[in-house]
C-alpha cells in the first residue's frame, strides 16, 4: 500500500479519536420561565437511526415542533392538561402522553425512534414488498403505536443527557 495512503488513513483514524461531547450552550435552569408557566424540556440524544430525520412531535393548544438528531430544547406552557402527540407524516401510527402542567415545575420529555415498529414494517416487506409492510403495519398499529415514543424522565436522567446534547432553540 503507498505511503499516502497509509499517513492519510492514520490522520483519519487520530481525528475521530479528538471528538468530545458538545456540551450545552445554555444552562440547565432549575426555574420555570415565570411564575405562571411550566417548561417542557424535550431532548433526542445522538444516534444513527433517523440521524437526517427531524422527529416530529407536538403539544395541544401549543404548537408542531421538530427535533434534530443529539439536541434538546425546552417551551414554557401555562398550566392545565395537555396531549403531547408524535405522528409521522410518512409512517402509519401514533405516540401520546398526558400532560398535567402545574406552574414553576419542570418537565423533561425524551423524543425517540421506536425500532420495533419499523421491525415489523420491515418484516412483512421482506416478505411481500415496500406497499404491503406498510399496510400490514397501518392495519396492526394500536394505541401508541407510532414510529416515535415519548418518554417522561426523571430531572437527574435529563440533565445527564443533556451533558451530550446540544441546546437548539425551540
Amino acid at each position: 500500500m503507498p505511503r499516502p495512503f497509509i499517513a492519510l488513513g492514520i490522520v483519519l483514524l487520530l481525528a475521530g479519536c479528538g471528538h468530545a461531547p458538545l456540551h450545552t450552550e445554555a444552562p440547565v435552569s432549575a426555574e420555570a420561565a415565570s411564575p405562571t408557566n411550566a417548561r417542557i424540556y424535550f431532548l433526542r440524544e445522538k444516534n444513527y437511526i433517523g440521524l437526517l430525520v427531524d422527529y416530529p412531535f407536538q403539544i395541544d393548544g401549543v404548537g408542531k415542533f421538530e427535533i434534530p438528531n443529539g439536541s434538546y430544547f425546552f417551551v414554557d406552557i401555562a398550566p392545565g392538561d395537555y396531549v403531547l402527540r408524535s405522528r409521522s407524516p410518512t409512517l402509519p401510527g401514533e405516540y401520546v402522553i398526558q400532560l398535567k402542567a402545574k406552574s414553576q415545575e419542570i418537565y423533561y420529555v425524551e423524543v425517540d425512534f421506536r425500532q420495533d415498529n419499523v421491525d415489523a414494517a420491515y418484516g412483512a416487506s421482506f416478505l411481500g414488498g415496500p406497499l404491503i409492510g406498510w399496510i400490514v403495519q397501518a392495519a396492526e398499529a394500536k394505541e401508541n403505536d407510532g414510529p416515535f415514543v415519548l418518554t417522561p424522565l426523571t430531572a437527574e436522567q435529563a440533565k445527564l443527557m443533556m451533558k451530550t446534547l446540544k441546546f437548539r432553540q425551540g
